[in-house]
């Protein structure tokens, strides 16, 4: 606001009784009292002689007479200035007066047409007639028009929807391009008669706001561009190629109502589908076959020429436009004439269906969003009301539902800080051009420093998008050009728009050209060399990225070709840009979990913005409210970023509704509880909310998902009653959980009794741990040894003498009660096999011998279960022998025998009772090799290894019996393979350590006779050395290439573990004792990057 001191009532009756006027409205006011003056002192000037001398001058020099440029005074001299400047020519000459520069622009004007008019700024100039429209309504006094802030329509366009989309269907059919054209102008005068009917209908208080004057003037510059592209419709020359463009994207306007599609057609007519995607159109300066590519139909054409970029430019207003309109062209002002009733009804109906939906899968976000739609179209504003804020609550909206729900706020009056409420949750919502584009515009009608910081935001959410950027950019241009309204006087706003043209060109965006023109006209001669460089900078950017846009168009946004397009953007590292990107990945796919995973990852990890990574997780958990990791990751990250403890107790329970299973129970507690925890550790060291929270977790996961399904592992009960030992220093409620978990299923597992033991030993009495291993021996079914051991072991250390014999005497009874159910079972196991008529093994594990009985003192202090003995040579029973004991007076543990398989001779007319009865085998009848087997042991198998993978490496198999885990289809490692000769008996000995599944298998003979001697050498090997130190990954033919500079090498060997693995040395034997004794003295070998170290094979000792 200007303050004019003198005069004030003067001036508010030259601006027709208002209480207020513009800056610009007095500026004017001057600008008239100038030329008034300026006529006077030219009247003057005249009669006098100077006034001759000065007419003699300009005529002697072929220079038009002052008294000419009556035209021209009534121009300010700013507009002179102006104007000389926009023809290149020099303000003022040397010796020049005003008159003269008046009577030299006049000249340059009759003389020289503008050539330049095309380059002018189209916004502006529709900006600057609004402007001079309401400075000459305020000078003027306003009228009793009611129509005076309207824009301009057309009198002749087609308004029945109907008979446009009847003749949409003739597009492109029959080859009659003056139907064609008769039907695309009749379809874009609708379009604009539409627009500007709807502009016309708004208040007058809203047209002569900033935002309204903004949207009549968009409207003005879209019309006054497709002007040229109308009048060649009219006259049915339009460009051929241009035309069948036109004719596809119309179609699917009209008809098919795909927007989508319409759009990539509209991209492959502005920047064209070519391998050279903007504007060109050759291969090279000269004619080569490549150029032959380039066809029209891929040709850019939005850089063709001034006029048709701007024409193109202004058709894609007109698809957005049409995008916003209804799906029956018809507007909400106009369903006066429809029956709402036969509407209404098929709404509810519509209505019910989604809600019953809704009532199974209450987390889908279309369906909530569809609802919100229906409500509305169905006037349900009551229950319209309701359902956006119990929705918006939980669930996100689209964009389209909340510039709706905006809209009608404003329309009710709400307040600005409810409409700006509004905005922030929406944009938090969707990151969506429309909502931007709707808040920006808002702003601009509530003051110009609140609306700078709008388009700021938007910059910033919007700006670096290759899509959508350059609206945001061109939106934020014109509200800035309309604040400099004019005025090249103002040097600071022209700073403004310059710095902000130089932003907007620093950034690669489909629309760049266009900005590049509005450029050129803004700055007319002064360009600026900074920005010209940043523009082609930019546009050398666009050639790479317009690949990728365009593979996005023709794989529909796919999810594939967005992750190929963000991996070329991580690889450039422009975190903005990367950051960017992932706001329309998820502008598409907000649903996909993966996406916001990887977004909230990328935060954390490389741009380690705590604020950032919590907002971006917070934004998933209301897209995809059904990941359990995501609410974790979520509270994770505000605790992170320092959130309020409120806060993220709130959130904590918007988790926990969510919660749909009984792992994702079990780990949102978890996450929850230590959150606690870490919290009352760093304050008071209360835990009571803590305890609160494992007591409802118990309860609500029980009461959800069943007693015996919530916690079937104990995960969640073990943490719980570790923290009741621990933090709450209460050893009772904590034995109380352990006895829950024992009781439920867990007693049967040894690792459950030994933690509850070692609990108890530490925070309780070792008395109760006493007590437990007590229960726990008579429990324990999967590794009763592991608690034997822990047992005697306990006493040892806590126990008196006294308890350590009594636990020594549990122990034993229960590991000589369990070896005696184990015979049996197997007996029975081999009884059954008799009766199936299969051959019958001699092993000690299951059968039993006359002369082989159990041992009846303690085994060890390990209290392993006790084993027969194995069978003598004579028939009579063999003594006992006797138990080693340790000098504390315990029994030693016995040998592990390894368990063989007796070769045995059968006869044809053995009958099964009979070899049974025997206590040796019975000799073959026929000394044949026919009926003879010849029997290897194989062991160190893997569990899951078939007969089938055996048979693949040994020869001449005739039977493979492998040793299975009960009724499990695992083996435990090894079983017995039957071969038909002698020769391939010999044959799978000498494949001894095969590998098998990437484990060594190894084959030994089956003999209870005999056992497999070590295969290698024991003494001194003078020409054998041990090296250590080898690569993991190093092989045989790499470590006889590495020692053979030493001499010849007979034979390698790297020593592996039984699972296959090397243990990181070696054997390398040379043929002669001196090639070993210098690898011996080698400085160093290195092999695979690592020393080995060499030295003389030696098992003497």
């Amino acid at each position: 606001m200007i303050l004019v001191p003198d005069a004030p009532d003067f001036w508010l009756w030259q601006a027709g009784g208002k209480k207020f006027i513009r800056g610009a409205d007095v500026v004017a006011k001057q600008e008239e009292e100038y030329r008034k003056k300026q006529k006077l002192k030219q009247a003057n000037r005249r009669d006098s002689t100077e006034d001759e001398h000065h007419a003699n001058e300009a005529s002697s020099t072929g220079d038009v007479p002052v008294e000419s440029t009556s035209g021209v005074d009534e121009i300010p001299l700013s507009e002179v200035y102006k104007r000389l400047r926009d023809r290149g020519q020099p303000i003022i000459l040397f010796g020049e007066d005003e008159p003269q520069i008046r009577a030299r622009l006049l000249k340059l004007e009759i003389e020289q047409p503008d050539m330049k008019e095309g380059w002018k700024n189209e916004m502006q100039t529709a900006m600057r007639d609004v402007d001079e429209e309401l400075v000459k309504e305020v000078i003027e006094g306003s009228s009793n028009d009611p129509n005076k802030h309207d824009v301009d329509l057309s009198s002749s366009f087609n308004d029945n929807w109907e008979k446009i989309e009847e003749q949409a269907t003739l597009l492109g059919v029959g080859n009659d391009p003056h139907r064609d054209c008769d039907i695309i102008l009749s379809y874009f005068k609708y379009l604009i008669t539409r627009w500007g009917m709807e502009l016309n209908r708004r208040d007058d208080e809203e047209k002569k706001s900033p935002a309204g004057k903004l949207q009549a003037s968009i409207h003005k510059q879209t019309v006054m561009n497709l002007k040229p592209l109308l009048n060649s419709l009219e006259n049915h020359n339009c460009n051929n190629d241009i035309r069948h463009h036109l004719t596809n994207i119309c179609r699917l306007l009209i008809i098919e109502r795909n927007y989508i599609l319409a759009n990539n057609a509209y991209m492959t007519m502005a920047i064209g589908n070519a391998p050279w995607p903007v504007g060109v159109t050759r291969s090279g300066i000269h004619q080569r076959p490549g150029s032959a590519k380039a066809y029209v139909s891929n040709i850019a054409h939005v850089l063709n020429d001034e006029t048709q970029r701007k024409y193109i430019q202004a058709f894609k207003r007109l698809m957005t436009r049409m995008q916003e309109m209804p799906e029956d062209g018809v507007d909400d002002t106009e369903m006066d004439d429809v029956d709402m009733d036969e509407v209404g009804e098929d709404l509810d109906e519509k209505i019910a269906e989604v809600r019953k939906k809704l009532e199974h899968n209450p987390y889908d976000n279309r369906l909530n969003n569809d609802l919100l739609s229906l409500l509305r179209k169905n006037g349900d504003f009551d229950e319209l009301s309701e359902a956006r804020l119990k929705i918006s609550s939980k669930h996100p909206l689209s964009g389209t539902n909340w510039v709706e729900w905006i809209q009608d706020e404003r329309t009710s009056g709400a307040d600005r800080e409810s409409i700006e409420n509004l905005f922030e949750k929406a944009t938090f919502d969707c990151n969506s051009l429309e909502v931007w584009m709707e808040l920006v515009q808002w702003a601009c009608g509530v003051d110009p420093k609140f609306a700078r910081e709008k388009f700021e935001a938007a910059v910033s959410a919007l700006g670096l998008r290759v899509d959508v950027g350059a609206m945001i950019w061109q939106s934020y241009l014109c509200f800035e050009e309309a604040l400099l309204s004019g005025d090249e006087t103002n040097e600071k706003q022209r700073k403004i728009v310059s710095s902000l043209y130089k932003r907007a060109l620093r950034i690669p965006n489909i629309d760049l050209a266009d900005t590049w023109g509005n450029y050129l006209q803004f700055a007319g001669e002064q360009i600026d060399e900074e920005i010209r460089a940043a523009y082609e900078a930019s546009a050398n950017d666009m050639k790479e990225l317009s690949k990728y846009e365009l593979k996005l168009a023709e794989n529909e946004d796919s999810i594939d070709a967005f992750h190929e397009y963000l991996n070329y953007e991580k690889e450039r590292g422009d975190p903005g840009r990367i950051q960017s990107f992932y706001g329309r990945m998820l502008d598409k796919h907000s649903q996909d979990e993966n996406v916001w995973f990887d977004y909230g990852h990328w935060c954390e990890t490389q741009l380690k913005v705590h604020s950032v990574s919590c907002r971006v997780y917070r934004q998933a958990v209301r897209h995809c409210p059904y990941s359990c990791a995501l609410w974790q990751q979520t509270l994770l990250a505000m605790e992170r970023s320092g959130a309020e403890t409120s806060e993220i107790d709130d959130m904590w329970l918007q988790a926990r509704e969510t919660i749909g299973s009984a792992d994702d129970g079990r780990a949102l507690y978890r996450t929850y509880l230590y959150m606690l925890r870490r919290r009352a550790d760093a304050s008071d060291k209360d835990y009571k909310k803590m305890a609160e929270l494992y007591e409802e977790g118990a309860q609500s996961l029980t009461e959800w998902f069943g007693k015996h399904d919530w916690d079937p592992q104990a995960q969640y009960r073990r943490n719980w009653a570790h923290f009741a030992y621990n933090k709450l220093n209460d050893a009772q409620k904590g034995r109380h959980i352990w006895d829950d978990i024992l009781a439920s299923g867990g007693g049967r597992f040894a690792d459950k009794w030994i933690e509850a033991v070692r609990l108890e030993r530490q925070f309780g009495t070792v008395e109760g741990a006493r007590k437990l291993l007590y229960k726990a021996l008579n429990s324990v079914s999967d590794h009763p040894t592991v608690v034997f051991e822990y047992f005697i072991q306990f006493e040892r250390e806590e126990g008196t003498l006294e308890q350590l014999d009594k636990a020594l005497e549990k122990v034993n009874a229960q590991a000589m009660l369990r070896a005696s159910r184990q015979p049996q079972k197997a007996s029975e196991e081999t009884s059954k096999k008799k009766l199936h008529g299969k051959e019958r093994h001699v092993d000690r594990a299951s059968e039993s011998q006359p002369g082989g009985r159990k041992r009846t003192n303690p085994s060890s202090d390990d209290a392993v279960p006790a084993k027969k003995q194995t069978h003598q040579e004579s028939n009579t029973a063999t003594a006992e022998k006797p138990v080693a004991k340790d000098k504390d007076g315990f029994a030693m543990p016995m040998l592990p025998v390894k368990k063989l398989l007796i070769l045995k001779f059968q006869t044809a007319t053995a009958t099964p009772s009979a070899a049974s009865s025997s206590d040796h085998p019975m000799p073959s009848v026929s000394s044949s090799d026919k009926n003879q087997k010849f029997t290897v042991f194989v062991s160190n198998l893997d569990f899951k290894t078939t007969p089938e993978q055996i048979k693949e490496v040994l020869d001449g198999v005739v039977e493979i019996r492998l040793v299975h885990r009960g009724m499990s289809k695992l083996t435990k490692g090894y079983g017995f393979v039957d071969l038909d000769s002698e020769e391939s008996m010999h044959a799978a000995l000498a494949k001894d350590r095969i590998p098998i599944a990437g484990r060594p298998m190894l084959v030994s003979i089956s003999d209870p006779e005999k056992r497999t001697p070590f295969k290698y050498g024991t003494g001194l090997e003078k020409s054998k050395v041990f090296v250590r130190n080898v690569h993991y990954d190093c092989t045989d033919e790499q470590l006889r290439e590495a020692f053979a500079v030493f001499g010849e090498v007979k034979a390698v060997r790297i020593v592996t573990h039984t699972s296959g693995k090397p243990k990181g040395v070696a054997y390398v034997e040379f043929a002669k004792e001196e090639d070993a004794s210098r690898a011996v003295q080698a400085p160093e070998i290195i092999l695979l990057g690592m020393l080995n170290t060499v030295s003389v094979l030696n098992f003497m000792v």
